[in-house]
């Protein structure tokens, strides 16, 4: 019995640390003026490392709240008619260690490291007619910070905060409000 406590608390010495997750640029908040409502159609285009669409799923519910007035366009009829936004993802996928982590897995947690992993890329595009407006593109990534010290803080890692992220980017690059749509 005894070995087996030993056992979990060495994984979770060498698994514990906190995550922060950002976005470059960072997210504004332009909440004058409104072009939601002029938005009536949307497409979203998702591309994975992974074999599970989780963040997919999780991706198309966020966008349709934040636009509950437009409808989504399927990517394969978009040739037939263009959205007024587009929206492109990538999620990328890692699940090796960076190479500063190795080091204090083998210290046992004594010797801290920080490695910056990139989660999603999203690329806006507003278009006015066939021509688009507007564009942007955000890249949301998590750093980790690893050490003995931190390991009471891993339990308070929240997950969605992609998702959170993503959301704040959506409603920012909508009000924006560079052109408008008719």
């Amino acid at each position: 019995m005894r070995r087996i406590t030993v056992s979990w608390s060495l994984i979770s010495l060498l698994c514990s640390g906190c995550v922060s997750y950002s976005s470059k640029p960072e997210i504004s908040d332009h909440t004058n003026l409104k072009i939601e409502s002029s938005i009536k159609t949307y497409t979203l285009e998702h591309q994975s490392q992974r074999s599970t669409g989780w963040l997919e799923k999780s991706l198309r519910e966020v966008t349709a709240k934040a636009i509950p007035s437009a409808q989504e366009i399927s990517p394969q009829t978009k040739a037939e008619n263009k959205p007024d936004l587009t929206i492109r993802t990538f999620e990328f996928f890692t699940s090796e260690a960076c190479a500063q982590e190795y080091l204090t897995g083998l210290s046992l947690g004594l010797i801290p490291s920080w490695c910056t992993r990139p989660i999603l890329k999203v690329q806006f595009t507003l278009d006015y007619g066939n021509t688009p407006c507007q564009a942007n593109e955000y890249l949301i990534s998590s750093t980790s910070i690893s050490h003995i010290t931190l390991m009471p803080f891993a339990v308070f890692n929240p997950s969605n905060q992609t998702i959170e992220l993503y959301q704040e980017a959506l409603k920012s690059f909508i009000n924006y409000g560079k052109c408008t749509i008719p």
